[in-house]
């Protein structure tokens, strides 16, 4: 009854077991599933790793992903990749490894926040990089120029008396202005 995809692999990276929150995650029927590698929910370049990534964690016990959560990529059965969060935890029976993943389809809260991100970077009105946006791209210039021992140029430009622009000709005559400046 779990809302969050809940799939238990053994150490060789079959799935065991699945909850019904799996199909509507991923769009595999659980017969579809079950026995075979994980792998086949992600990927690249994680399904080509991830069965050496459970042998070294098998041999070693340098844990990267158990007991905490972490952002990745599922793959569905119709070929879309989207954003997940990804939990797991370990349970040992007898000598044998069990791994239990706990997962969840974030596209909406990426969306969110790259709405956020655009909203804090970019004018409300025209679309346009903000001032923000700007010295951001700038320190960033800067700092790859001085990597690479090169200069930089800023050129700043000032439209006089643009604001009878917009109030002759309409804010879409500016806006349509500003954005081939």
């Amino acid at each position: 009854a779990a809302v969050d995809a809940v799939i238990t692999i053994d150490e060789q990276g079959s799935i065991r077991s699945v909850n019904p929150a799996v199909e509507r995650l991923f769009g595999y029927p659980p017969a579809d599933v079950v026995g075979r590698n994980v792998s086949m929910l992600m990927p690249s370049p994680h399904r080509e790793n991830h069965d050496v990534y459970l042998t070294r964690y098998l041999q070693t016990g340098q844990a990267r992903i158990i007991g905490t959560t972490k952002e990745l990529q599922g793959l569905r059965k119709d070929g879309t990749i989207f954003p997940m969060e990804l939990g797991v935890t370990e349970v040992k029976h007898d000598a044998t490894h069990f791994f239990t993943a706990m997962l969840r389809d974030i596209s909406e809260q990426k969306l969110a926040e790259e709405n956020l991100l655009h909203m804090a970077t970019h004018d409300a009105l025209t679309g346009l990089p903000n001032r923000s946006l700007l010295q951001d791209r700038i320190s960033q210039a800067i700092g790859h120029a001085e990597r690479m021992q090169r200069e930089i140029a800023v050129l700043f430009l000032d439209v006089d008396r643009f604001k009878n622009i917009n109030d002759s000709l309409g804010h879409a005559a500016g806006d349509a202005l500003i954005s081939i400046l």
